[in-house]
Parts: C-alpha cells; sequence; structure tokens
C-alpha cells in the first residue's frame, strides 16, 4: 500500500474487509492513521506481537484513546490498553466473571438473545439492508442493559 491507510476514513468503516485483505495479503504490518500505530495483520503475527510484552507494548494504543481533546475516558485506563504488571491486575479482578460457572449462569440469557436478534434476520432480503450500524447499535444496548450488575465483597 503506497499511502497511509487511515483506519477511521468513511471508506475504511463503510467496508473495511476488501482492505483487510489486502494488508493481510501486500503488508502484513504497516503504518496506519490515527496516530502513527503499526497494524499486524496476520493472524500468527498478532499473537507473536502480543505475546511479547517486553518486546511490544500498548502504549500508543492507550495514548491514542487519551487524547487531551476528549477528557477523560475511562477506556483509556481499561485493561485493553495495559501492559503488564498492571494488565495482569485488573484481569485477575474479572476473571471469575468469565469462568465456566458464570458463563453457564449466563447461558439461558444469551440464548433467549441471540435468538431474538436473529429471529429479525429473515425480514430482510440482505443483512446490509438492515443497517450494519442499527445491529451494532442494538447489539450493544441489548448486551449492556442485560449485564447482571454483581457486587463483589472487598
Amino acid at each position: 500500500m503506497s499511502e497511509r491507510l487511515n483506519l477511521m476514513s468513511p471508506a475504511m468503516l463503510a467496508d473495511p474487509y476488501p482492505t483487510y485483505a489486502a494488508l493481510r495479503r501486500d503488508a502484513p504490518v504497516c503504518q496506519v492513521d490515527p496516530g502513527d500505530f503499526w497494524a499486524v495483520t496476520r493472524h500468527d503475527d498478532v499473537i507473536a506481537v502480543l505475546k511479547d510484552t517486553e518486546l511490544f507494548s500498548s502504549e500508543g494504543f492507550r495514548a491514542a484513546t487519551k487524547p487531551p481533546w476528549l477528557g477523560h475516558n475511562p477506556f483509556g485506563d481499561s485493561m485493553i490498553v495495559l501492559d503488564p504488571p498492571a494488565h495482569g491486575r485488573l484481569r485477575s479482578l474479572v476473571n471469575r466473571a468469565f469462568a465456566p460457572a458464570a458463563m453457564a449462569r449466563l447461558e439461558a440469557r444469551v440464548r433467549f438473545f441471540a435468538d431474538d436478534l436473529t429471529a429479525l434476520l429473515p425480514r430482510v432480503r440482505r443483512f446490509t439492508e438492515a443497517g450494519p450500524a442499527a445491529w451494532r447499535r442494538s447489539i450493544s444496548v441489548r448486551g449492556v442493559t442485560s449485564l447482571p450488575l454483581v457486587a463483589h465483597p472487598a
């Protein structure tokens, strides 16, 4: 790819998949905007980057989620943008919520949620007619509003 890719461009947001395929084929590691990030697009390479926390860091991603003009952004302090050992401390706090027993307790709710959403599919000829953005909003709102709020003892 000759020019730097802008991951937030309207064309990319509208249909990113052909671009992702081209990146995997022609430029598996390349610098992208916004933020001067390095995008790693092949699965094995991504796994290697994620596992080598001494050579690779999430700090650039973290900095990009906290631009001065945005003000406080809780995502910028979430475990997904932190390197060890801070990532590990936060992960240990949420591990119980994703343990097999916890997931088993959520199974009926998740199945109902999935059945409810997929029941809408036969109403449209193609998925794009339903509007991917509308589906994302629906899934996000339903997902967040159905989460159980559980208080754990300190």
